[in-house]
């Protein structure tokens, strides 16, 4: 497993360009993510990190398979009525931005090669029963962790 891991890395030192559209972040023609998942619901609004979507992508091509966002960018009411941490990663509407993304997985093998893959590449990780948590963290100089989440 480790080595396909490696070689998947490799392939993609050089990530495919991507474009922020009004139909969500695209190469050519198909949708990697669309706006529905990057945006807050409540205020169909979104605002990132400097440097998180080409590290998602990143991520997301290293992965080489479908990666359904069931959170992305929360305005902090929004994570306030979640119940999110007061400094979640996921607030956008911040003077930072959204540096994290909940990924619905339940498969554990597809769970376990993208959280293989995701610690790689710098993120840390947050198992829950039905998603990963994925941020940056470490790119504001806080320490790269991995932890299990509440209802595991």
């Amino acid at each position: 497993m480790h080595k396909i891991i490696t070689m998947v890395l490799n392939l993609f030192k050089q990530p495919p360009q991507w474009q922020l559209t009004s139909r969500g972040i695209v190469i050519g023609n198909k949708i990697y993510f669309s706006n529905e998942e990057l945006m807050s619901p409540d205020t169909m609004q979104y605002k990132f990190a400097i440097g998180f979507l080409d590290k998602l992508m990143e991520l997301r091509i290293a992965y080489n398979n479908p990666m359904s966002a069931n959170s992305m960018c929360r305005s902090k009411q929004y994570n306030k009525q979640v119940g999110g941490s007061e400094n979640s990663y996921h607030i956008y509407d911040n003077q930072r931005g959204c540096m994290a993304i909940d990924v619905q997985i339940t498969n554990n093998r597809q769970r376990h090669i993208l959280s293989t893959i995701a610690q790689k590449l710098g993120w840390s990780v947050g198992h829950y029963k039905t998603h990963l948590h994925l941020d940056r963290r470490t790119d504001i100089g806080k320490p790269n962790i991995v932890f299990l989440g509440t209802g595991c």
